[in-house]
């Protein structure tokens, strides 16, 4: 028999992990492997350590479940905190590059930040991905240094984020290589 995929997978824990990754590569894995409801469920059981682990095990209503996807919705509500709407509001409204703050950091930033606030679920609806995009392009430019925003609204760089992320850190480098000479 060959050796399953799911031996390269890290148990989850609980704690800190994330667990939309975890429980994202153990779907993968099961549908690659084509695995039946009770499989997933025990393998997703066995794959549970520490806090994860005691949290199934304080929860005898969570033994009996006989539905993978029950079981998965009862460890995100304990596993997954989902920031509430204003807390993710008032993140997004204060978003503002620091002074020693690069650009690939509040690239990083905004996005985040952005997806807390205007995705929450991740959806992969088209209409949802683009506006997102689109309010990530229009934060990254509004959170630039005001020097640097100047700039890039006169050169017309407004595209998309990549782009202008790949641009402004090119411009950003220049100016801070100008500016040592």
């Amino acid at each position: 028999m060959a050796q399953s995929l799911i031996s390269s997978l890290t148990p989850f824990k609980g704690g800190n992990e994330n667990f939309d990754f975890f429980i994202k590569q153990f779907i993968e894995i099961a549908k690659l492997e084509k695995w039946s409801e009770a499989k997933k469920i025990l393998v997703l059981k066995l794959n549970l350590k520490d806090e994860a682990l005691k949290f199934l095990v304080s929860n005898p209503k969570l033994e009996e479940l006989d539905h993978f996807d029950s079981l998965v919705k009862k460890l995100e509500e304990k596993f997954c905190k989902k920031p509430n709407f204003e807390e993710a509001q008032r993140q997004f409204n204060n978003l503002k590059q620091k002074v020693s703050q690069s650009i690939s950091d509040l690239a990083e930033q905004v996005s985040s930040t952005t997806d807390k606030f205007s995705n929450p679920n991740n959806s992969e609806e088209e209409n949802i991905v683009n506006l997102t995009e689109k309010l990530k392009l229009s934060k990254f430019i509004e959170a630039l240094r005001p020097d640097i925003r100047v700039e890039v609204k006169k050169l017309g760089w407004i595209e998309n984020v990549q782009v202008a992320y790949f641009k402004i850190s090119l411009l950003s480098e220049y100016k801070e290589n100008s500016l040592i000479k």
